[in-house]
């Protein structure tokens, strides 16, 4: 893990069955924004495939926002 490289904004969706990556995301997540980077974790229904649809929606509506 290298938070202090990441330079843009960084959404990071992990659903909340996927046990494996709750907290190492939540840890990345929080050294990012420690070492001056922007980063938000979403917690999404599902486990690591079943998140998949809800984190994609929600992405795109993110970029929707960024740039309408």
């Amino acid at each position: 893990m290298y938070p202090d490289s990441i330079k843009v904004p960084l959404f990071l969706y992990v659903g909340n069955r996927d046990v494996s990556y709750l907290a190492p995301t939540g840890e990345f997540a929080r050294k990012i924004n420690e070492s001056g980077g922007t980063s938000k974790m979403i917690v999404v229904n599902g486990d690591h495939f079943s998140s998949l649809g809800e984190a994609i929606s929600l992405s795109i509506e993110e970029f929707k926002s960024i740039n309408p």
